[in-house]
């Protein structure tokens, strides 16, 4: 069963897996990726938007695992502002059974020198997964604020594979000192084009806010 962790859904829920560098008989998967995202708002007046993130990844047969993320919003285009970020992430999973397991872990980020904003967050998480059937996976996480015990937010994921290609559907519902504060759902499905890449198609509706759609196509290479 893979673990469906957030910080790993880009390379993991979507289908690419971790590239062990390690001797199996260290009992250490080692992996990194790259990844491309070109968005589009569905509003007319929206500009398109690319982001860059590479990230490294660890994880040992004992469930713990880890990873560090850089990622680099719209680093071109100075009007719309740069966002640089750094994350953080340790964990562990364990896997109940065949088919449940959960997954607890925290991270951190912050804002690079390169970032045109600034600032700083630590966020703990506890999720569970389930296959119910082949080549069905389920998962629910709660996200809990360390800054702040007013925000936090859920995520509700399921994903299918069709043997020719990938279909999934995140939910997100956000809250704020007891308030809902936002609600989104992103539809996708994917194909790996090779061993080692993955390409994604997506569509993210706000659900507050019906003119707040994009479309995102996501180019990401394991390796």
């Amino acid at each position: 069963m893979t673990v469906k962790s957030a910080f790993r859904k880009t390379a993991l829920a979507s289908g690419v897996a971790l590239f062990a560098l390690a001797a199996p008989t260290h009992a250490l998967d080692l992996g990194a990726y790259v990844e491309l995202v070109g968005s589009k708002g569905v509003d007319s007046t929206d500009n398109y938007a690319g982001t860059v993130e590479f990230g490294l990844e660890a994880e040992h047969e004992s469930g713990l695992y880890g990873a560090l993320i850089f990622t680099s919003t719209d680093l071109l285009n100075e009007s719309e502002g740069e966002l640089s970020e750094i994350e953080i992430n340790a964990g562990f999973a364990y896997d109940v059974s065949e088919m449940f397991g959960v997954d607890v872990g925290v991270s951190y980020y912050n804002d690079t020198k390169f970032s045109t904003s600034s600032g700083d967050g630590n966020e703990a998480y506890l999720g569970v997964y389930s296959s119910p059937m082949d080549n069905l996976d389920v998962s629910f996480y709660f996200f809990q604020s360390l800054e702040t015990s007013d925000a936090n937010y859920i995520e509700l994921e399921g994903a299918y594979d069709f043997g020719t290609f990938d279909a999934y559907a995140l939910y997100t519902y956000e809250m704020f000192d007891g308030d809902e504060v936002g609600q989104s759902l992103e539809l996708g499905a994917g194909k790996g084009l090779s061993d080692n890449t993955y390409i994604n198609l997506a569509y993210i509706a706000d659900l507050k806010k019906s003119r707040n759609g994009a479309f995102e196509l996501t180019w990401t290479y394991s390796f």
